[in-house]
């Protein structure tokens, strides 16, 4: 097997592997019929990670302080639109760095998301619950 890099998109999934939680889909292809490109095609984007069935995606932008493709001006308002976009579809972003994947960070906040969206919250005290 190939060696996979610390904080990229496989290195949280292997995380989520390896912590016995949901393990999202790669490169998870989704587009908006509504938005066109400028030759007429429907827009497109692809998530890094993706629980598609749940309508979360995880978006891990790397070189954010060496002036890498995610923090320069053009490649920012493209991540805008695509993540403003998904919301309107319904998805939950989660746009992480690459040190959030690298010290579990961006594990712990997919956890969060996904109990949010697949538990039933549990009740507190005066609410019916123990």
């Amino acid at each position: 097997a190939a060696a996979v890099k610390r904080g990229s998109p496989a290195d949280l999934a292997r995380q989520m592997a390896a912590f016995a939680l949901p393990v999202p889909e790669r490169e998870h292809r989704a587009w908006c019929a509504g938005l066109k490109t400028k030759t007429g095609r429907a827009r497109r984007w692809s998530f890094d990670l993706a629980y598609p069935a749940l309508k979360i995606a995880v978006e891990v932008d790397g070189g954010l302080f060496v002036q890498g493709g995610h923090s320069r001006g053009r490649a920012r308002m493209d991540d805008m639109e695509k993540d403003a976009e998904a919301m309107a579809m319904g998805w939950r972003v989660l746009r992480v760095a690459t040190d959030h994947v690298k010290d579990g960070t961006a594990r712990r906040w997919m956890v969060r998301l996904l109990d949010a969206a697949i538990c039933v919250p549990a009740r507190g005290p005066g609410e019916g619950g123990v």
